[in-house]
């Protein structure tokens, strides 16, 4: 299998902020984002296509689950530890819509120490973004990590009657992770995600 991975430490030191970065970092990747979905081919195959309802031919994993849908894509990057880029027909392991490739992505896990980080970005036409995590653990046995983005630009367009900007976007995205460890050989993971789009 051809695989190739970013990891937390690249997608910060490139300043990748979306999934559609990763572009530059994978040769065989192309991903087209427009206001409601995002489309990726991989090798030249995959979908391009604005319907919400079309499953991808190289779908998203995050932590083992599957996230068919383009429009799950933003939640999928949040609080990232690395991800895998699988190239070529994946159906064995990962199904049957997985005949491009498939996108493994890790979420960050709570860690033996507290620890955090928060990342903040301006710019043109109402351009703010800010994001962070912060994670440790509660008990001898219970971790916690908790994340979040907030992410929205106004537009560079002016409706002339209303005189408001588009195309606006703001998300709101969030996650809660708590892990028990109640013994060396067994592990549990309970995760909460949640995004909310205005477009």
């Amino acid at each position: 299998i051809s695989i190739a991975t970013v990891t937390a430490m690249e997608i910060t030191r490139q300043g990748f902020r979306e999934m559609e970065d990763l572009e530059s970092f994978v040769p065989s990747v192309d991903i087209a984002a427009n206001l409601h979905t995002t489309s990726i081919t991989i090798r030249g195959m995959g979908n391009n296509t604005a319907n919400l309802s079309v499953e991808q031919s190289a779908p998203l994993f995050v932590d083992g689950v599957t996230f068919g849908r383009g429009s799950m894509i933003d939640i999928a990057f949040l609080d990232v530890e690395r991800i895998e880029v699988l190239n070529g027909p994946q159906p064995i392991s990962f199904g049957q819509n997985a005949v491009a490739g498939a996108f493994s992505v890790t979420s960050k896990k709570p860690t033996p120490e507290w620890e955090g980080n928060i990342t903040s970005e301006v710019g043109n036409f109402g351009r703010f973004s800010v994001e962070g995590g912060v994670g440790g653990p509660v008990s001898d046995t219970w971790g916690i990590r908790v994340a979040g983005q907030w992410d929205q630009t106004k537009g560079h367009l002016k409706d002339i009657f209303t005189g408001e900007a588009f195309p606006y976007r703001r998300d709101a995205l969030g996650r809660v992770i708590a892990q028990w460890n109640p013994q060396e050989n067994f592990q549990a993971l309970f995760k909460i995600d949640y995004m909310n789009r205005k477009s």
